[in-house]
């Protein structure tokens, strides 16, 4: 097969590079309707600033993104700074930190929850524990939340806080149990805190929730 380039130097008095770069006009009696197509395609493509109709470009090896929009959040990988994302992107500044199964049987035991900030983050506020998910009645037993093991640094739910959960169905009254903060004015910026069991029960565990409000 001719290649488009040969027809166009070929053809009398025109030039492939002329044709290219727009200065010289192709008649359709010199080429076929089908190649002055090509040849407008061509000249769009290697233009200073192409414009593009939904081109299927296949999987790039390379490429620089930072002037395309409209790119799916979905399809995003890796972290960003603050500084790329702004004080204002979170609509919701709240984590879940869960850990699934605490044996309330064992006396005077801690399970530690490392606290996962965003990328360019370190400060946060502890708001609350939740304890469910309870394998048996633990009510009897005592915990607290804090920020060091066994008991020590700050408590920030008030050590040997009542169990008082008896019923373990699903969608039954009492079958959770909120651990309030004891001090709600108060900033942290320890990577890890402390759920201690400290008077136990005979047997039973439940998942523990920690919530977590996102500062700076």
């Amino acid at each position: 097969m001719v290649s488009t380039e040969t027809w166009i130097a070929n053809t009398t008095g025109k030039s492939a590079a002329g044709a290219l770069a727009g200065t010289e006009i192709l008649r359709l009696g010199q080429l076929g309707a089908s190649v002055k197509l090509a040849l407008s395609v061509l000249k769009t493509f290697f233009s200073a600033s192409p414009a593009l109709v939904t081109p299927n470009l296949g999987t790039p090896s390379a490429g620089n993104l930072s002037s395309c929009t409209a790119y799916p959040f979905s399809s995003l990988t890796g972290s960003a700074s603050v500084a790329q994302l702004g004080d204002t992107t979170y609509t919701t500044r709240q984590i879940n930190v869960v850990v699934r199964g605490v044996d309330f049987s064992a006396t005077n035991t801690d399970t530690a929850f490392n606290i996962p900030l965003p990328t360019g983050f370190t400060r946060y506020r502890y708001l609350s524990a939740i304890i469910s998910h309870a394998s048996a009645s633990i009510a009897g037993a005592t915990c607290g939340v804090f920020t060091a093991a066994a008991g020590g640094g700050t408590a920030l739910t008030t050590g040997a806080t009542a169990v008082t959960i008896t019923v373990t169905a699903e969608d039954t009254s009492g079958n959770i149990q909120v651990l309030a903060a004891a001090n709600g004015a108060l900033s942290l910026t320890d990577t890890s805190l402390f759920f201690r069991v400290q008077t136990s029960v005979a047997s039973g565990t439940a998942d523990v929730t920690f919530n977590i409000e996102v500062l700076s």
